[in-house]
């Protein structure tokens, strides 16, 4: 396992290497916005399972996506009311739970096909994302039950021996997991809350209600 540093690597040294990784379908540490997350290619089943073992939990996992291009591809279509939703919130600390589309990877979705999506306000994360294909699985590097970790000091040392490269960008900005809300369900409702549900609870008292 390698821990690259942005402050002792280049971006795109960072970006080439995590990258190669995520093609040989395996799990690596990436910072986000929110908190520290383990990623891989939502689309290779070999590479879930991988990340299943590594938290200790085989359940749904958000998809983050480099845009809203990419996000469209995955979902079902969605209403106007929902489409400014996301655009107000995104980028940002905010994960969306809505119907997959056809090109969804159902294998992190849940009953009855519902993913969650997100689209992160982290320059480089996003950048690695664009560099995959535009989709990354982005769960939160802790064993199930677990708090999840603001810098990559607090990732477990088991989970960093676990997975095959680590990407050390200093403390995440939020230092707390995303906001989840439900858009499939009406009116929406706010599964967990974390960084803006405020901003969030807002939002869609003004759309939806």
């Amino acid at each position: 396992m390698r821990i690259l540093s942005t402050e002792k690597h280049s971006e795109k040294e960072i970006i080439k290497a995590a990258a190669e990784e995520i093609r040989k379908d395996n799990a690596i540490v990436i910072p986000t916005d929110t908190v520290y997350g383990i990623a891989c290619d939502p689309f290779s089943i070999s590479a879930v399972k991988k990340v299943w073992a590594i938290k200790h939990a085989v359940k749904p996992m958000p998809i983050l996506c480099s845009g809203m291009d990419e996000v469209a591809m995955i979902l079902s279509r969605v209403n106007s009311k929902i489409e400014l939703f996301m655009n107000q919130i995104w980028p940002g600390p905010v994960t969306v739970v809505y119907h997959g589309g056809k090109f969804a990877p159902l294998s992190i979705a849940s009953p009855p096909r519902k993913i969650a999506v997100r689209i992160p306000d982290h320059k480089l994360l996003l950048r690695l994302i664009s560099e995959v294909g535009g989709f990354l699985v982005g769960t939160s590097a802790n064993i199930h039950d677990t708090p999840p970790p603001r810098n990559i000091r607090e990732v477990n040392p088991i989970i960093l021996q676990s997975v095959s490269l680590a990407i050390d960008a200093g403390a995440s900005r939020w230092g707390a997991s995303s906001t989840v809300i439900d858009l499939a369900c009406s009116p929406p409702r706010i599964i967990r809350e974390g960084p803006l549900t405020e901003n969030v609870k807002v939002l869609l008292h003004d759309l939806f209600t």
